[in-house]
């Protein structure tokens, strides 16, 4: 994980952008711009017809309703909630192993509230499968 600074703030601010360049360690330039769009599954369709064309990924949104204790996989994801600021708006964070690690925003504070997670998940794990264990 290389930590990447969100470039826009507000209202469409692009934290989303700035954690999977992060957790990708690629430049936040090299993520679409979902920022400006106002449906939540649009911006998620073209995440992951990019990420599925690109990298054959995919991320998956999970809802939390875990009891104190669930044991974190070790792996990166995003985890977002109401923004530390401005209520009224989502902000994402790099999480692993149930730890916020990176917050791409301007100021350093931690979401009060995780709601939801993405994962990044294998798009297609047979044809992932045959490229690991081709020579």
């Amino acid at each position: 994980m290389v930590p990447a600074k969100q470039t826009k703030v507000g209202e469409h601010g692009n934290c989303y952008a700035a954690c999977i360049a992060s957790i990708l360690e690629l430049p936040i330039d090299d993520i679409p711009d979902v920022s400006t769009l106002d449906d939540g599954a649009k911006q998620a369709s073209v995440i992951n017809c990019w990420l599925k064309d690109r990298f054959g990924l995919s991320l998956l949104e999970l809802t939390l309703n875990r009891e104190t204790g669930y044991q974190w996989p070790d792996i990166w994801y995003i985890a977002s909630g109401p923004s530390p600021k401005h209520k009224d708006y989502r902000h994402c964070m790099v999480a692993r192993a149930g730890e916020l690690v990176w917050n791409p925003g301007p100021e350093d504070s931690r979401l009060q509230k995780v709601a939801t997670v993405e994962v990044f998940v294998v798009a297609d794990p047979a044809e992932h499968m045959k490229k690991e264990t081709t020579p």
